[in-house]
């Protein structure tokens, strides 16, 4: 139209307005017009042409964005794209098919309802993070295990907030799970063996252990900071681990042998073995697996070994017996100090060299080591002469030794101190038997049973039978009374012993011989004993010399045994007025019925007690009240003592009833004599003071001279009966003294035969212990031998 209104002539047809206008006005007006058409077909001619430019270049672009497509969907791993809302804006179809859904229905689904719900939360934190992250999770469709890196740093041009790779780890997560249950096996196995095991991760000085371990440790299995662990390893090794650690970190292997605190506060011997774990090594966090094996069964096996040596060693080194140890070529290892001592040698001359080649052995000991056949548990008896001379009576037992190829032991009995002492033990016997039949006392051993097994002489000549006679019958067959047998046997049952033991035996003659036993237990196994007898006729005819002096005693006499009276003479039973002396026996001396309700009977006990502890004579004036009648006396406690010990105690009263009357009339005719001298005073006075009384006065006083005439002669009588009152009394204590003086001469006799059967006594005495000697003599080497034979048994 331009080009039209260009070439067309200038004729046209305006509106009334513009028909108003000058021609230069309208001129301008058409030029302008005519440019604004240039310009607007120049505009449209260029975009008409950037357009074709543009959707050539568009189609250049979506040709790319197809191949980019098709190569996004050929690739493996999924590529996610998703805005702010974490919905999806892209996925490629291996993403969209991870998803469970396709390229295009996936678009605009939350993401997180897309993935399983352990990922969820991990997905709601790396919206915010700064970083790429990674999340390993199993997605539904296969059922394979896929690793989501998640890049939230994109750019605005990506048009979206973050870009999740999911690639598919299934092979490297089998890998890990195998990797892992190899581990756990391994692991189990050292639980299964009780061995312990730490992973130490040395950056962050953490240790895991193993059940064992934290069994031990009386902890949970888990992570341990080795803090703690360390305050658990014995605090003598703490410095050493700590280094032996340090090393280890440098590459170097762990080797320590310590003790961990265990949780009942015992230490375990423990063995620590580590090394660092080379895929770690050049990582910031190294890793190290040390193995902790319990040395406690290792520890009790040596300790065990240890005390089995030592107790060997002891055992050798300590036994009476000679004892030594040989190799295979009969090299001498060791020998104890009873075989050194036995040979007068010394262990290293003869230590590592051959028996053969020793010159302190004589030919018989080489003899019993050049062949094994002579190495058997069966005694050799051989004779040995020493260096210095001596000859040696030996038994030896060579016995190999089992696990040692060709070694052996050798134990030696010497006999040579056993025959002298068997000599000498013989000997002992031929004496004793010698000593026993020159006893002054017969001896018999017999058994529980009462056989005889063995008298001495003195015996067959007390009972005048002989030895065949005695020790065919019982022992108890011999008593003359089966009282005093059953006495006897109740005594030695009961104390294994009898002392002093009074009896009558029976002789050959048809007699009896009045004896003393003393009786003892001698043996256990089998049961025997000994028993001593020595005569009684003595003893008897004094105890019958004393029983009749004390029977016909003109004085009142009487015993006391255990604090009772056991014996009453006639004049002490006429002095307490009774008929028989049964009515006393059985009662003590201060016994109430020999005493008033008003007589405090203490100061007598207290004499009692001083006569029976201090054995001293007492004379104490007493007064004994007796069936209403009054008894003063004079009483003489005189103690019977028998090797220093109480027996009984003799009483001798003297009868003071005649002096008590005597003075009793002597009293009384004082007091007349008193009353007479008053009443003469009396009539002087009144002579003095009347003469009118004077007569009657004289004739009284004449009546009061007659009274006093006859008090004077009743005086007399009295003096007269005092005197003869006094010679009696003197003739009393001339008769007591005499009887006290023949008392002295029975106790000389009774101590002279005392001092006799204690002769006697200490004689049978010394050769009772010549006999207790020489059969502990015997018992020790009737021991030896066992010992010995018990040793060579169990060796």
């Amino acid at each position: 139209m331009l080009l039209l209104s260009a070439v067309t002539p200038n004729v046209y047809a305006f509106p009334s307005s513009l028909q108003a206008l000058s021609p230069d006005q309208f001129n301008l007006l058409t030029y302008a017009a005519i440019a604004c058409a240039g310009l607007l077909l120049l505009a449209i001619l260029f975009g008409a042409f950037k357009r074709s430019r543009l959707n050539k270049q568009l189609n250049q672009a979506n040709s790319l964005l197809t191949v980019q497509q098709e190569r996004l969907n050929a690739v493996s791993v999924g590529v996610i794209l998703v805005d702010e809302a974490l919905a999806v804006t892209y996925a490629n179809r291996t993403g969209a098919y991870l998803l469970g859904q396709n390229a295009h229905t996936v678009k605009g689904k939350g993401l997180a309802d897309l993935l399983p719900v352990e990922a969820q939360q991990l997905l709601s934190q790396a919206s915010g993070a700064s970083r790429e992250l990674s999340i390993q999770c199993v997605l539904g469709q296969r059922e394979r295990a896929y690793r989501l890196r998640i890049n939230p740093a994109l750019s605005q041009a990506a048009e979206a907030h973050m870009m999740i790779i999911v690639e598919d780890v299934q092979d490297y997560q089998q890998r890990l799970d195998d990797s892992a249950a190899m581990l756990d096996h391994v692991s189990g196995l050292f639980d299964g063996q009780k061995l312990g095991l730490a992973k130490i991760e040395l950056a962050a000085q953490q240790l895991t252990v193993n059940e064992s371990l934290a069994g031990w440790l009386g902890i949970e299995p888990g992570e341990l900071s080795m803090e703690e662990f360390m305050q658990r390893v014995d605090s003598r090794d703490q410095q050493m681990l700590s280094v032996a650690l340090e090393r280890l970190a440098s590459g170097e292997l762990l080797e320590v042998s310590t003790s961990l605190l265990a949780k009942d506060d015992s230490l375990i011997p423990v063995t620590l073995c580590g090394a660092l774990a080379e895929h770690t090594g050049e990582s910031d966090s190294p890793v190290a697996h040390m193995s902790v094996a319990d040395c406690r069964q290792i520890t009790r096996a040596r300790t065990e070994r240890d005390v089995a040596i030592q107790r060997f060693n002891a055992l050798v080194s300590t036994a009476t017996q000679p004892v030594y140890l040989l190799d295979a070529e009969r090299k001498f290892v060791d020998a104890n100090r009873a075989f050194l001592s036995l040979f007068k040698t010394d262990l290293m001359y003869i230590k590592g060299k051959p028996v053969s080649e020793l010159k302190q052995f004589d030919e018989a000991f080489k003899a019993l080591h050049q062949t094994r056949d002579k190495m058997t548990t069966s005694r050799q008896a051989i004779t040995v002469e020493r260096d210095d001379g001596k000859r040696l009576s030996l038994q030896v037992v060579l016995q190999a030794l089992a696990g040692e190829s060709g070694a052996a032991m050798g134990i030696i009995e010497d006999h040579t101190e056993v025959e002298a002492l068997t000599h000498d033990v013989a000997e002992a016997k031929d004496r004793l038997s010698m000593f026993t039949d020159h006893s002054p006392m017969g001896i018999a051993v017999f058994n529980r049973e009462g056989d005889i097994k063995e008298v001495n002489q003195t015996l067959c000549r007390q009972l005048e039978m002989n030895s065949q006679q005695l020790m065919s019958q019982s022992f108890y067959q011999l008593f003359s009374d089966k009282a005093e047998t059953d006495k006897l046997t109740q005594r030695l049952d009961r104390h294994d012993q009898a002392r002093e033991f009074p009896a009558r035996l029976k002789c050959g003659t048809n007699k009896t011989f009045s004896t003393t036993l003393h009786a003892n237990k001698i043996s256990e196994i089998p049961e025997e004993y000994v028993c001593w007898i020595g005569s009684r006729e003595e003893q008897d005819y004094l105890n019958s010399r004393f029983e009749r002096l004390v029977k016909y005693a003109s004085v009142p006499v009487a015993l006391l045994t255990n604090d009772c009276f056991t014996q009453f003479n006639s004049a002490a039973c006429a002095f307490f007025g009774i008929q028989d002396e049964e009515e006393m026996l059985g009662l003590k001396l201060t016994a109430p019925e020999l005493h008033g309700a008003t007589t405090n009977t203490e100061t007598l006990a207290q004499k009692l007690e001083t006569v029976g502890s201090r054995g001293q004579v007492v004379t104490l004036s007493w007064q004994h009240q007796y069936q209403q009648r009054v008894l003063p006396c004079e009483l003489t406690l005189i103690p019977i003592l028998r090797d220093a010990k109480l027996q009984g105690i003799i009483c001798i009263w003297i009868d003071l009833r005649a002096i008590e009357q005597a003075k009793a009339a002597r009293t009384e005719a004082v007091k007349l004599r008193e009353a007479a001298e008053l009443e003469v005073e009396a009539k002087q006075q009144l002579l003095a003071s009347s003469q009118h009384q004077l007569a009657q006065q004289q004739e009284a006083l004449a009546e009061t001279e007659q009274t006093l005439a006859q008090a004077e002669l009743k005086l007399q009588d009295a003096e007269v009966t005092l005197s003869e009152k006094i010679e009696t009394i003197s003739e009393l204590q001339q008769a007591h003294k005499d009887i006290s003086k023949h008392l002295a001469s029975l106790k000389s006799d009774y101590t002279q035969n005392r001092e006799m059967l204690e002769e006697s006594q200490q004689a049978n005495a010394a050769l009772e212990a010549q006999l207790e000697r020489s059969s502990m003599k015997v018992g020790s080497l009737e021991k030896q031998r066992n010992q010995i034979a018990d040793a060579l048994q169990y060796s």
